[in-house]
């Protein structure tokens, strides 16, 4: 790994350990590809809005992630919220609970382009508070050998492609995801009018979402990774091309969406993307991502 990824955390036991900074914000991003070959492009069955919005607990992880708790087989696991995994994953301990056989071979990439190797399971059916999730296939990938020993052992990672169809609102600072019915899905989203990018990777059975930002007038797109905690990243290159003006203070004046120039602190890293808005972005304020049209 690249020095410059690392840092170093003090636990509460006081251990010190070296670990890949926001670990799961370079694990399977929105720009997976898939070698061949590969498994069938999604099935989402989750189209259908809920008939009554439906609230999801966010619970405290670590450092501003967030984890929900999903049922398979009426057993709770626990699933880590991140926007741009791109894929829904289960651990193999718990692929096999479910009576999973791993197979085939995909490939996402880190986000300095370090290729992640998966394999998939045909289907997974579960609740997140009532809502149905029923993906084909999903991704199993043995998440907890990122993870330093002194965090809780995670079943699964949650992504975007969970919600395909659907009108959400991520509200970090309440603790909540929230599921629009259709009745008022519109209203929610037009509260901001968020535009997006959609990224499926090449077999489409991805999901991750770009937001526009705008830096020195240059209209650039910037992944919402809720599982990176190294800050507000951004492209190395662009701020050598002066696309993106960091002051002394490392902070750069953006304009994210719909809303006003804002001063924000960055970090110039070497990344596939014109930059990352992660945990600390979201920890400011709430987002409400229109998923209807997502493919």
């Amino acid at each position: 790994m690249l020095r410059d990824l690392e840092l170093i955390l003090i636990f509460p036991r006081g251990v010190k350990i070296d670990w890949l900074a926001g670990f799961l914000c370079a694990f399977l991003l929105a720009s997976c590809a898939t070698a061949v070959p590969g498994p069938e492009p999604a099935d989402s069955i989750n189209y259908e809005q809920p008939k009554a919005p439906v609230a999801i607990s966010l619970n405290a992880y670590f450092h501003g992630l967030r984890t929900v708790e999903l049922i398979i087989d009426e057993a709770a696991y626990t699933f880590l919220l991140d926007t741009a995994a791109g894929r829904t994953l289960l651990s193999p301990q718990l692929a096999a609970k479910t009576a999973c056989k791993p197979s085939g071979r995909d490939v996402g990439y880190r986000m300095n382009g370090e290729p992640v190797v998966f394999r998939n399971c045909e289907r997974l059916q579960a609740t997140l508070s009532g809502y149905p999730i029923q993906l084909a296939p999903v991704a199993v990938f043995d998440v907890n050998a990122l993870l330093p020993p002194e965090l809780p052992r995670l079943d699964g990672v949650l992504a975007l492609d969970s919600f395909r169809g659907q009108v959400i609102t991520l509200d970090w600072p309440g603790n909540e995801l929230i599921i629009h019915p259709a009745e008022n899905a519109v209203a929610a989203w037009a509260s901001q009018k968020l535009p997006l990018r959609f990224a499926t990777g090449e077999n489409g059975a991805a999901l991750s979402v770009l937001l526009p930002v705008q830096a020195t007038g240059t209209p650039l797109w910037f992944l919402l990774d809720s599982g990176n905690i190294r800050g507000t990243l951004v492209s190395r290159e662009l701020v050598q091309e002066r696309l993106i003006e960091v002051a002394p203070d490392a902070s750069a004046q953006l304009a994210i969406g719909t809303s006003p120039v804002e001063s924000l602190a960055v970090v110039a890293d070497d990344i596939n993307y014109d930059g990352v808005l992660g945990a600390d972005f979201l920890q400011t304020r709430t987002i409400t991502l229109d998923l209807r049209n997502a493919p």
